[in-house]
């Protein structure tokens, strides 16, 4: 009998059930978008999960929008340059393009996966309308390194952690220069709606601006002052969020859990996870860091043979899209070589023993040179 297939990831979004007293109340206010009742409740919440004032947050209908909708209204300034990682996922630099600007990209850090700020040239930040860094597979290990960079260039500062629900819980946004903080709402993250993003900033005009951009430029009136976009969370995506949320303390645990459980065969094999990969906080991947990148080949071809998919959730880094491979960028050495030995394993909360026992049996063979 050939074995089921094991996929990377399984989406667990909550169920018909808990969805539907939020829909009814749809359904009695009719209100089905346009900043509508549930709207309101959910990002209530979401304040309260990140610590901050409902003026310092908002939603969007995904993340690659309220990154690009960032950009456009972070504080003008010159330059036509965005420093981003060269290691992260498309998103990042199509925002930018989004925009009308130019991704720069930039090496990462050996320790971190983050951009390394010292890979920056002057020249590159003397053009650049803002910073951009990634937070890697949720992880945030240097806000005061990109803060700091920001400042003494002085442009504003915009993080892409889409997958940092968790890890920003109740921290807010540290104090320093103009900051925006995006993460993703998508079905593949630890909270998720289907599609949709949060933005989070210490800079109440920046949201209010950020606001106005998602609504097509309107400000109190019809009338487009500004330019924007619309890229409004609807009460239907309001509703999942909602019962996401009721039952994210159950939904925690379950990734916690899990998490430890990957963490220690992990060691086993003496294989290093994503910076951050249970240190207490919920990352929904689990990346894991071979030794060279012939190691990790034969762990994507053992694990295939045996039916357990495995994805390069980044894949071999930005400029190796045909599409972004023409972007400037300087030295990209540990990108390279960080990209090439890393492997996003099968990973999600209610993954059971039996599946995770199938993925660590292929990896043991796969570290003994079995295929």
């Amino acid at each position: 009998m050939v074995p089921a297939l094991v996929p990377v990831f399984r989406p667990l979004l909550p169920s018909a059930q808990e969805i539907m007293p939020y829909l009814e109340r749809i359904d009695q206010t009719r209100w089905y978008t346009n900043f509508g009742p549930l709207l309101a409740e959910f990002e209530q919440r979401l304040a309260a999960h990140f610590d901050v004032d409902t003026s310092c947050i908002a939603t969007a209908a995904n993340g690659t929008l309220a990154l690009m909708a960032s950009i456009a209204t972070a504080t003008p300034r010159g330059g036509q340059d965005v420093p981003i990682p060269a290691w992260t996922f498309p998103a990042t630099a199509l925002a930018v393009l989004g925009t009308g600007l130019r991704p720069y990209l930039c090496d990462v850090d050996e320790g971190s996966w983050a951009i390394d700020t010292a890979s920056i040239p002057p020249a590159a930040l003397r053009r650049s309308r803002t910073l951009m860094p990634v937070a890697p597979f949720g992880a945030v290990p240097q806000f005061e390194t990109w803060i700091a960079c920001a400042e003494q260039s002085g442009i504003p500062l915009i993080v892409d952690a889409a997958a940092s629900f968790d890890h920003l819980a109740g921290a807010g946004v540290p104090f320093g220069a103009p900051t925006l903080v995006m993460v993703s709402l998508h079905a593949t993250k630890s909270l998720g709606v289907g599609e949709g993003a949060v933005v989070v900033s210490n800079d109440p005009t920046w949201i209010e601006r950020f606001r106005h951009y998602i609504n097509f430029g309107f400000s109190v009136t019809r009338r487009a002052d500004d330019l924007g976009l619309n890229a409004k969370l609807s009460e239907y995506a309001a509703a999942v969020g909602l019962a996401a949320l009721d039952g994210w303390a159950q939904a925690r645990r379950q990734w916690i859990q899990t998490t430890a459980v990957f963490a220690r065969g992990l060691r086993e094999l003496e294989l290093r996870a994503q910076p951050g990969f249970g240190s207490g906080d919920v990352s929904p991947y689990c990346v894991a860091e071979f030794a060279s990148r012939e190691s990790c080949d034969r762990a994507i071809a053992v694990l295939a043979a045996d039916g357990i998919e495995s994805r390069r959730w980044w894949g071999l880094g930005l400029h190796a899209n045909p599409s972004l491979s023409g972007l400037p960028h300087g030295r990209l050495t540990r990108t390279d070589e960080i990209a090439g030995r890393t492997l996003g394993l099968p990973f999600w909360r209610d993954i059971g023993e039996e599946t995770t026992g199938r993925v660590f049996t292929a990896l043991r063979n796969a570290a003994r040179g079995r295929t």
